[in-house]
């Protein structure tokens, strides 16, 4: 799985670049939370004062996000354990589940806009805001790739 997101990370940060100077890149794909911080850091180009107020923000983000893709993981497990016996039941919570964890996810992203900006400007904040979408959508293509549809 690693393989695949970085493989789209090197992609998307080549065509970002050539197009817009604009990064993309997989938190989940990376080897840690400290890669990730760090490629946010480089492409956001931080002052000293505006990441002293950005990263108390983005490192309580990013802790609730990981409590976010915690359940999800466990939703996945569960998908694949009951696969092979999938019920309209099953298949219908698993599609609320998707469908919620959306929802939620994007309801963090929400919660947390006010706050960055107040620490940065509009300009940075529209940037990390695109960096994370980014990260969101070649994550979940990896992981809609390992997926089997449902039968």
């Amino acid at each position: 799985m690693r393989r695949g997101v970085t493989a789209l990370l090197v992609f998307f940060i080549e065509a970002g670049s050539r197009l817009s100077a604009a990064p993309v890149m997989g938190p989940e794909g990376l080897a840690d939370q400290t890669d990730k911080r760090q490629l946010v850091g480089d492409f956001l180009q931080l002052s000293a004062a505006e990441a002293s107020g950005f990263w108390p923000l983005y490192e309580r983000l990013q802790s609730e996000w990981r409590a976010l893709q915690s359940d999800r993981e466990v939703h996945l497990r569960n998908y694949g354990r009951d696969y092979a016996a999938m019920t309209d039941a099953l298949a219908l919570e698993y599609t609320k589940e998707l469908l919620l964890h959306e929802e939620r996810r994007i309801r963090l992203m929400r919660q947390y806009l006010p706050s960055f900006q107040k620490v940065l400007p509009a300009r940075k904040v529209a940037r990390y805001y695109q960096i994370e979408e980014k990260i969101h959508a070649a994550v979940s293509a990896e992981t809609a790739v390992e997926i089997p549809l449902i039968q």
